[in-house]
This record gives structure tokens, C-alpha cells and sequence, in this order.
């Protein structure tokens, strides 16, 4: 199992699909389980929206692991202390699944550049000055005591294959080279 949590356009989608395409790993992103939820965007997440996402993604995560596949779980990191990632670890870890967590750090450049980018709705749909300050927040809240150092990696500038094969392949590889 790989948490991998960043700010929005730090680069977290295309590195988890990336790990999915090893064959007997799964990406699971919780901005899709958001999404399922009868709520109007750019909304401020409730404590309560929170909750259910949270739990739905375990239950996801859980049907993947039954299966007997790996997963990469993908999140954005938007307070401080960092609940999801607390939250993921602490439930996976109870179930006895063994948890690496990553945390995407590009600059605020790189994230604003990606977002331009990629224009989803999420970006198209807000000014670049409210873009910018919640992206800054983000990128805040990874000063966690909460983040270890040593799960920081800075995309900046990174091909995304040189950002899987530098932090993720060994990772990826490694299960299927002890079976």
C-alpha cells in the first residue's frame, strides 16, 4: 500500500496511474470518491463529508486488497496536522497492511504550471489568485510535525517517469520480486 499525498497539481494522479499500470496494482484516487458525493464544488469539506469519504476509500481500498492487489492511494493534503494521511495510516495499519507514504513537494510555480496544464475542472472554474493562495495553504500544511521528512519528494521539474523510477520503483517492484 502507497499513500501518496501532495497539494492539487503537485502531480498526484499521474504518479499513482502510473504504479497502476504494474500489473497487480490498483489507484485509487479519493478525489473520485468526493466527487460521489451531492455536494456544490468549491465548497469548503465538512467534517462529516470528510467522514464518509474516508470511510468509502478504506472500503474501496479493502475490496482491492480482498482481491489480492497492491493499491496506491492518492489525496491532497489541504490542513495541518495532515488527517488524511494520519487517518489512512493509522486504519490500513490496524488491518495489518504495511503502508509507505509519499508526499509530493513541487514548487508553487511547478503547481500553478501543472494546473494551467491539465485544466480540469477544478482549475478552470477558479481565478488564478484563489488557485494561488490555496495552493500556498497546501503547500503549508506539508511543514507538519506529522510528515517525516524522508517521505518528501520534490517533483519540481521531474519527468514523471524519472519521479516513479527515482521513488516508486522499488516500491512497485519489490513484492513481486520475493514471490
Amino acid at each position: 500500500m502507497i499513500l501518496i499525498a501532495a497539494p492539487g497539481g503537485a502531480g498526484k494522479t499521474s504518479t499513482a496511474a502510473r504504479i497502476a499500470q504494474v500489473d497487480s496494482w490498483t489507484h485509487i484516487s479519493e478525489d473520485r470518491v468526493w466527487d460521489e458525493l451531492p455536494r456544490d464544488p468549491h465548497t469548503p469539506r465538512t467534517d462529516e463529508e470528510k467522514t464518509i469519504v474516508q470511510a468509502r476509500t478504506v472500503a474501496y481500498v479493502q475490496a482491492q486488497l480482498a482481491k489480492g492487489n497492491s493499491v496506491v492511494l492518492e489525496f491532497i493534503v489541504y490542513e495541518n496536522p495532515p488527517q488524511p494521511i494520519i487517518f489512512y495510516q493509522s486504519e490500513l495499519e490496524k488491518i495489518g497492511v504495511p503502508v509507505h507514504v509519499r508526499v509530493l513537494r513541487p514548487s508553487l510555480d511547478e503547481i500553478l504550471l501543472r494546473q494551467g496544464v491539465r485544466a480540469n475542472n477544478h482549475d478552470t472554474e477558479v481565478d488564478l489568485a484563489a488557485r494561488k493562495a490555496n495552493a500556498e495553504h497546501q503547500i503549508r500544511c506539508l511543514s507538519s510535525e506529522y510528515i517525516k521528512p524522508d517521505w518528501i519528494i520534490d517533483t519540481s521539474r521531474a519527468p514523471l517517469e524519472a519521479v516513479y523510477q527515482r521513488y516508486f520503483a522499488y516500491l512497485v517492484d519489490e513484492p513481486m520480486k520475493d514471490e
